[in-house]
């Protein structure tokens, strides 16, 4: 308390601010470069810092690869020798290069693929496979299916040391974009696989996608399934475009693949081979936009749908409270 006397003492800045008389003091502006910059150069510093990441993980990877191919191949010689005289299909074979390629995708930090609808799939049938092709990686999730098959591939993969090697003791099938007499020993050699039972897997788009979206399917794998009276069965691969697109040897981003194997289609259901090819490509295509919708990121502020247990008389979930 104060003597009497004494004139009341000026309230301290502070107190006057709380009590709203004195405003508060303004801050010195922000240096707009300086803003600039933190906002410019954080991200570019972390996009940065990952491609330098991706690109080191991409030389230890592409080193193993290289290195693992000798001992892999010695094994796949073993197979070979062992059950050339009674695996006529080289079924077992064609199992061991399925391990082999899957290990690949297996010690990859990076990558995850999954399967679903293997047992679409023949043991012992013939049929035409069809799939969409975006990346190098897409034969490699392709070989997770574990199941026989004989595949179509350019000349020129034929000839690189021992993956190349093993595509021959597989027997899989060369050929020579736009030479057309490599193009009629493919159709004849495929004709002979499908007649033995074997399943035969082609690219009908030709070709990667530069882009990552479906292309025009050719005739070839469809007027295949019309002369030999199998099923064609489409095979959807979601997911690797982006972690390995065309043009280019370094990794881009994570991967999580699915291959999706879909319903045979019947050719004898199709008046024309045009119409066979388009019902597959259809197939595939809706598949692909399945998948991604499920990829994408729920909107925000979105209503989800109730998750409390079914009423035991309607089947419904009760309604959200408001």
């Amino acid at each position: 308390m104060r003597p009497a006397g004494f004139p009341p003492s000026e309230p301290s800045r502070g107190a006057a601010r709380v009590a709203g008389r004195v405003p508060p003091r303004a801050r010195a502006p922000e240096d707009p470069r300086r803003a600039t910059c933190a906002k410019d150069f954080a991200p570019a510093g972390r996009a940065a810092t990952l491609a330098g990441v991706y690109a080191v993980l991409s030389i230890l990877v592409w080193a193993f690869t290289v290195l693992s191919m000798p001992i892999l191949f010695a094994g796949a010689l073993v197979v070979f020798l062992l059950t050339f005289a009674f695996d006529r299909r080289r079924v077992l074979l064609h199992l061991y290069g399925c391990l082999w390629a899957s290990i690949y995708v297996w010690v990859n930090p990076l990558w995850r693929s999954r399967v679903v609808g293997r047992g679409r799939l023949p043991w012992t049938k013939a049929a035409v496979l069809v799939a969409n092709h975006n990346s190098l990686v897409d034969i490699l999730v392709l070989y997770g299916l574990f199941r026989p098959f004989k595949w179509v591939s350019k000349s020129s993969n034929f000839r690189i040391p021992f993956v190349g090697w093993n595509m021959v003791l597989n027997g899989y099938v060369p050929l020579t974009r736009g030479a057309a007499d490599s193009v009629r020993r493919m159709m004849a050699r495929c004709q002979e696989l499908l007649a033995m039972g074997a399943p035969v897997l082609l690219f009908p788009e030709g070709t990667r996608s530069a882009t990552g979206a479906l292309q025009p399917f050719k005739d070839g794998a469809f007027r295949l399934a019309r002369q030999a009276n199998v099923p064609v069965i489409p095979v959807a691969v979601c997911g690797t475009y982006e972690t390995l697109p065309k043009h280019g040897f370094l990794l881009r981003n994570r991967m999580r693949s699915v291959v999706e194997v879909l319903d045979p289609i019947d050719p004898a259901r199709y008046a024309s081979t045009a119409e066979l090819r388009d019902a597959a490509r259809s197939a595939i295509a809706a598949a692909l936009e399945r998948r991604e919708a499920k990829a994408q990121p729920e909107p925000a502020g979105a209503e989800r749908e109730p998750t409390g247990p079914r009423s035991p008389r309607t089947g419904s979930r009760p309604s959200a409270p408001g």
